[in-house]
């Protein structure tokens, strides 16, 4: 799947499910993957040339226009915006379903291991 990340942290992500993207922004530290603008300034235009079959924004990061922009070109947007602990698994498995893989286990088992740490007592020191 041609995938193009608008988002370092789904950059990351991406790359950790064996998906590399066509690009990403200036502010993703993975080295040999072309660079498309910032997370506030994308360059548009060249993502649209890319033709990828996926745009992951994020709505923290990314400006609505330019999502909006890319989404009258006709591109396919997965916007991943975890906001909790207990979001981040959910987030994983629709990221990995989103570009056709299969996400980690740790993963499509998130709320049982969040319970799990729920459960656990607090440090020291700690609520």
């Amino acid at each position: 799947m041609r995938v193009v990340s608008l988002v370092p942290s789904a950059t990351e992500t991406l790359v950790a499910l064996g998906v590399v993207p066509l690009a990403c922004t200036r502010f993703c530290d993975v080295p040999g993957i072309p660079t498309v603008g910032g997370t506030k300034d994308p360059h548009v235009d060249e993502i649209v040339a890319l033709a990828p079959d996926l745009v992951v924004v994020n709505d923290e990061e990314n400006r609505l226009e330019d999502a909006e922009r890319l989404s009258e070109a006709g591109l396919a947007l997965h916007s991943m915006s975890p906001r909790t602990v207990a979001d981040v698994g959910p987030a994983v498995v629709a990221l990995a379903a989103a570009v056709g893989v299969d996400a980690p286990a740790p993963f499509t088992a998130w709320a049982g291991w969040l319970a799990g740490q729920e459960s656990r007592p607090s440090p020291a020191g700690g609520p």
